[in-house]
């Protein structure tokens, strides 16, 4: 008799150690929010559940460098869309002044116009976007682009963002694309102008008619060029967040907890624990009477 007492009470306390050890997976499931927290509860679950977290949180880093990279074009677009709209307001100058019945006095205050509007436009070509670094200076972001003559001084290089594909897109305008080597150069455009102007050469305000008119579609060209590559941004980023999504669902399928079905599991091993530990008092009191 005293084996078989023996023996219930092993099976007793290892059905009160099995529901204790219950309880507390539940438990834990419930308060951490994860069925899996070691490789042991079921490696392939938790290596899928990893690496998902893992390409989440590079998602993350990439969405971040992406915004700040959409925020660095939508300030570029701002200064470009504002020199073509001083281009504009120069050519239209131009026209006029070509006109013989205007005097060399009257080209020459025209003259002191045209001129502000050029330090305008070198003012936004040295502009600085919120972070402190010089919009158009290219790698050289530490310094203006350009003198007050006009010359660039910085280089040709443009940053890229890299999207989650792996591909990479530019987030800035390098100001070479403001000089001779992409068409004209936009402030010695002016420039001339400011000089026939002040020099009453009619043939010189006619030629800046033409030339401010390329300068102006220059300058076009690269605020549509700014506009697509936020665009080609925005796809990207479009294209994260739908990946996201995939991961998790990949997260929440492998690791994270499904909360009604922890709180069925921690309310049936709370039972079993009970009824285990009932058992067991009922097997210790029969023992005391013998």
């Amino acid at each position: 008799m005293r084996i078989t007492e023996g023996r219930l009470m092993q099976v007793t306390t290892r059905g009160v150690n099995d529901s204790m050890e219950k309880v507390g997976k539940a438990s834990a499931a419930l308060s951490s929010g994860f069925r899996v927290q070691r490789p042991s509860d079921d490696p392939t679950a938790y290596i899928d559940g990893m690496r998902a977290k893992v390409r989440l949180t590079l998602s993350d880093a990439h969405g971040t460098a992406m915004a700040r990279s959409q925020d660095r074009l939508s300030e570029v677009e701002l200064r470009t869309t504002e020199i073509t709209d001083i281009l504009s307001q120069a050519r239209e100058r131009a026209v006029m002044f070509a006109n013989e019945s205007y005097s060399a006095e009257a080209r020459a205050l025209g003259a002191e116009e045209i001129a502000v509007l050029r330090e305008r436009i070198l003012s936004l070509l040295n502009s600085q976007g919120t972070d402190g670094e010089y919009l158009f200076g290219g790698s050289l972001s530490n310094q203006p682009p350009f003198d007050p003559q006009g010359t660039f001084l910085a280089d040709g290089s443009t940053r890229t963002v890299e999207t989650p594909d792996g591909g990479h897109i530019p987030m800035a305008v390098s100001g070479l694309e403001f000089t001779s080597a992409f068409g004209v150069d936009v402030l010695g455009t002016v420039d001339a102008f400011v000089d026939a102007l002040n020099t009453n050469d009619l043939q010189g305000i006619r030629q800046s008619m033409d030339d401010l008119e390329m300068a102006f579609e220059q300058v076009v060209s690269i605020t549509r060029r700014v506009g697509a590559r936020y665009v080609s941004i925005e796809d990207a980023e479009n294209a994260r967040q739908d990946l996201d999504v995939q991961l998790e669902t990949v997260f929440s399928e492998r690791l994270a907890t499904d909360q009604v079905a922890a709180a069925i599991d921690l309310n049936a091993g709370r039972n079993a624990l009970d009824a285990a530990r009932a058992a067991a008092e009922q097997i210790i009191d029969m023992t005391r009477v013998r």
